[in-house]
């Protein structure tokens, strides 16, 4: 995890910078100023000028289109907007060469929108009332605006090379169910936003689109060199929606949000909240302190908060909550590229846990460039730092690199490098891709396991290990050794236990199915003596789990619950897959192609004609050889006969056979 090389003083800096060199001369005239020389363009209006300190536009058709030279408000000064509803627009645009000051008041009952590539500036002590605000250095597309006269039915373009900002110093509220945005490289909130069930949305690029009606929704269609948001004020929209986000103009750019004030969304009326910061998942950086609320502080559930970009730091002691003091708490989800729970973050991961907050970390390789790897190295999530959650009320901590490699050939890894515990109301999930994914160090974590599949996106299936704590795990003495072995049948969760008794190398067999049926030593050894054998088991507790595992092989293609026989080329099919996982172990450099196609003479079937029907067997769709050999490498390195290192390069030698099967089968 990267450090910010873009902090809080220094985007300060960089924004002052830019605001003197848009106004370094106009600051002298906050107290006087007003709009000078309004021309309406488009739709009707008419401007007047009640007094020194007074400016009125009455809008008399639902949109309309303002050119001005300038446009500021100085100290104690007031500009009033009065329109004919409140989905009502209008665009006001600065053609001049200074910033709009706001040092004043600015009040509508509809939505005023302003475009000064100059720079837009809100200072400390000014007050905006209106129903909508959208302020914006780019420029916006007058035909698109011209073809919709109402916000709620309205798409709107923004684009333009300025690098000025938009700063908020001051006091900024729209109506319930109101929209706020802010377009620009770089913008900075150190005041006031309230918007009461409605949309707040910083977006930070060069060009946007804003979509008003209906669910709104904004897409930066293009980046920019240098974008940065940094959000020190209080943000509100209880009931609402804030969206900040930026995107840099490609992987040679800096793109910084930087979060040390509130945003607060909380649940009102039943309405969650939700608070998304999403930076470039390529290149950007997010940085978290200060307070992200999405509670349901009352009643209702707790809403969702996302913290996104390609790196994401949390600063310690940062308080994020989605919980829930009647209803079920929400959701924060962290996604970056990788990620490491260390000492810098473990204490906010731990508060929104405890408070009843689920947590999901998430990985990804596609940052809009197609997949890459940083610093040559996979998709990572790393527990550094141990956990012991003791939530109030449920919470689960969710550990996800199943669908990092589904843009390229980078599945991602877990390594659980310290303790993870908790009490009954706390859940642990660690999903991984079902090949090529790993997980490392699962006996830092004090909890009963279960195993389950799901499908992803790109065709692929994610293999999901659910711990909970508060129940007890297995046990062991100074005589006897267990090993947890989990295997998926089709269609259901088996958690099955191998304990190997020193004194007497029994085996027994237990599975915990929906149809919970119990096999002991003597089914394995009835089933072996009375079928055809190609190939025998070795002796000792390495052929015992083998034994086991194939059990677990036969169980996926005849139900052998319901007491149907298992016919000898069943038979021989499950051995024949056990044999490769053996051969395998053993004899690496001996496997080759012939050892899948053969099996095909095994399995009695007329589906097998040839090797390419053959090789699709064996490794298409998801329950396949494929899938059963991970599952028991995985079985024979937790059960301590393989080390790591081995297994993962016999899982990497199978692979690249299964591929070049595939290839050769033109499948």
């Amino acid at each position: 995890m990267l450090n910010n090389p873009l902090t809080t003083t220094s985007l300060k800096t960089l924004i002052a910078a830019t605001i003197i060199s848009i106004s370094s001369t106009s600051l002298s005239l906050a107290s006087s100023n007003l709009p000078t020389n309004g021309n309406v363009v488009g739709g009707s209006a008419t401007i007047t000028q009640s007094n020194s300190n007074t400016l009125n536009i009455n809008q008399h058709s639902n949109s309309a289109i303002i050119n001005w030279d300038t446009f500021s408000i100085g100290r104690g000064n007031t500009v009033n907007f009065y329109q004919p509803s409140s989905s009502s627009v209008a665009l006001n645009r600065i053609l001049g060469n200074d910033a709009s000051q706001i040092f004043g008041s600015l009040n509508a009952n509809g939505h005023v929108f302003i475009t000064n590539p100059n720079g837009v500036i809100f200072a400390s002590g000014s007050q905006v009332n209106v129903g909508g605000l959208v302020a914006s250095t780019k420029d916006i597309n007058l035909s698109n605006f011209n073809s919709n006269n109402n916000i709620n039915n309205t798409t709107y373009n923004f684009s333009g090379n300025s690098t000025n900002a938009i700063i908020n110093e001051g006091n900024i509220q729209v109506s319930d169910n109101g929209n706020l945005a802010f377009i620009a490289t770089q913008i900075t909130n150190d005041g006031n936003i309230t918007a009461k069930q409605g949309n707040v949305l910083l977006a930070a690029g060069d060009a946007v689109t804003l979509d008003l009606g209906g669910p709104v929704k904004l897409e930066i269609t293009q980046g920019a060199l240098d974008t940065a948001i940094n959000q020190g004020g209080v943000i509100k929209a209880d009931g609402g929606y804030v969206y900040l986000t930026t995107k840099a103009l490609n992987d040679l750019s800096t793109s910084v949000i930087n979060n040390t004030g509130t945003i607060q969304a909380q649940t009102i009326n039943n309405k969650t909240g939700k608070i998304i910061i999403i930076g470039d998942m390529s290149v950007g950086i997010t940085n978290i302190s200060g307070k992200l609320d999405a509670s349901a502080p009352t009643k209702g559930d707790g809403g969702f908060i996302e913290t996104s970009a390609s790196h994401v730091n949390i600063s310690p002691q940062t308080l994020i909550t989605a919980a829930s003091k009647k209803g079920k708490g929400g959701t924060w989800l962290i996604d970056p590229y990788d990620y490491t729970i260390d000492s810098s973050n473990v204490d906010s991961l731990l508060m929104a846990l405890n408070n009843g907050t689920s947590v999901t970390l998430n990985t990804t390789t596609d940052g809009g460039y197609g997949a890459f790897l940083i610093n040559g190295t996979v998709p990572t999530i790393t527990v550094y730092a141990a956990l012991d959650v003791m939530p109030t009320s449920a919470a689960t901590l969710t550990l996800d690199v199943s669908d990092s490699g589904n843009h390229g050939s980078y599945p991602g890894n877990i390594v659980i490098n310290s303790a993870i515990s908790g009490n009954s109301k706390f859940t642990l999930v660690l999903k991984t891709k079902e090949i090529g994914s790993s997980i490392t160090g699962e006996d830092n974590i004090a909890g009963s396991k279960t195993r389950s599949t799901a499908a992803i996106t790109g065709g692929a299936t994610a293999l999901i290990d659910t711990y909970n704590f508060g129940v007890s795990a297995s046990t062991t003495s100074s005589t006897s050794q267990t090993a947890a072995v989990t295997l998926v049948q089709s269609g259901q969760t088996s958690t099955t236990t191998t304990q190997t008794n020193n004194s007497s190398n029994n085996t027994q067999v237990t599975t915990d199915s929906d149809n919970n049926s119990t096999s002991s030593t003597s089914a394995i050894t009835s089933a072996t003596n009375n079928a055809e054998m190609s190939y025998n088991f070795q002796s000792g507790p390495l052929g015992d789990i083998a034994k086991l595992f194939y059990l677990g092989v036969l169980s996926g293609i005849a139900d052998v619950n319901s007491g149907s026989a298992i016919s000898n080329a069943q038979f021989s099919r499950g051995l024949a897959n056990v044999a490769v996982v053996m051969k395998m172990l053993n004899y690496v450099a001996d496997f080759d192609a012939s050892d899948l196609t053969n099996i095909s003479a095994t399995l009695n079937t007329d589906t097998v004609s040839n090797t390419k029907d053959a090789v699709n067997y064996l490794l298409g769709g998801n329950r396949n050889i494929q899938y059963y050999f991970t599952n028991a490498v995985d079985a024979f390195r937790k059960s301590g006969f393989i080390s790591f290192q081995k297994a993962s390069e016999v899982l990497k030698t199978f692979n690249d056979l299964a591929q070049k099967l595939k290839m050769d089968a033109n499948l």
